[in-house]
């Protein structure tokens, strides 16, 4: 009975493991999230402000991200009202489809490379208790394709080497955070990787 009764804690603990895994385990993935760690995406809120970060997970080139490249799109419920930066740096262009390029400028040095990277605090205006969408696009210059013509995000390296970021949801046209609705990313990491493995 004792034996039984450990094999049982030990399957618990092991499942509840994987659930608190980050939602993003792939190489150089982008998304949105209601915390630090990458873990919560989606959340219930009638209205007023909601405050998410923006996360880049498993960056796999060069020493840290110099530079960055995202856009953002919006339904439902939602407005975008702004971002925030945790280090120095400085906006490129803003557009009105919510086009972000920055330039990190701490002492000319990039965020170090790190398995989860913080490049910003967004800040979205919820109007309602209906569902709404954040959708990661690339930026509306360079004829909507960025900087890289492949329609993604993209950061550079110190050395100017440009990388694409890849949308959590494994794609430009999925959401990747909801507000009044269920999360629009697998919550295993099993499921999320067959997910974006047919957007790579």
């Amino acid at each position: 009975m004792k034996m039984r009764f450990s094999v049982y804690v030990l399957c618990f603990s092991l499942l509840s493991t994987a659930a608190l895994a980050q939602l993003d385990p792939g190489p150089d993935g982008i998304g949105v999230y209601a915390d630090m760690e990458g873990m919560v995406n989606s959340v219930m809120q009638n209205e007023g402000l909601l405050t998410v970060q923006l996360l880049v997970m498993g960056c796999q080139n060069g020493t840290g991200i110099q530079a960055w490249e995202t856009g953002f799109w919006v339904d439902g419920s939602l407005s975008y009202a702004g971002f925030q930066l945790p280090y120095e740096g400085f906006n490129l262009d803003s557009f009105p489809d919510m086009t972000v390029g920055v330039h990190i400028g701490v002492d000319n040095l990039p965020i170090p490379r790190a398995p989860i990277m913080h490049l910003a605090t967004l800040y979205f205006m919820v109007g309602g208790p209906e569902p709404g969408n954040i959708y990661i696009k690339p930026v509306s210059h360079f004829g909507g394709s960025g900087s890289m013509g492949n329609f993604l995000p993209a950061y550079a390296t110190q050395a100017n080497e440009l990388f694409a970021l890849y949308p959590s949801s494994g794609s430009v046209d999925l959401p990747v955070f909801r507000v009044n609705g269920d999360a629009p990313v697998a919550t295993t990491q099993a499921a999320f990787g067959a997910v974006k493995a047919l957007f790579r």
